[in-house]
């Protein structure tokens, strides 16, 4: 499993320097607590928090942020 942030506008990850369209050059983080920290320590808004499992069986995304209970998965 891989975590990651994603800006919910341009779809792109976040990097640690900046955004990238390429999900491998995104910064990977151990949890969706932390990833979810991260956004708020850093002032990272209209974030969302992308979790990818090694099958690829789906993706789950939810909104970064106090009161973050809107929850997505994409499945394929």
């Amino acid at each position: 499993m891989r975590v990651f942030i994603q800006n919910a506008g341009t779809e792109a990850y976040y990097t640690g320097q900046g955004w990238s369209k390429d999900v491998d050059s995104a910064m990977n983080f151990d949890s969706t607590v932390k990833a979810d920290a991260y956004c708020y320590e850093h002032h990272i808004s209209d974030a969302l928090i992308v979790v990818k499992f090694k099958d690829d069986s789906g993706d789950i995304r939810f909104t970064s942020g106090a009161g973050s209970s809107l929850m997505s998965s994409n499945s394929r």
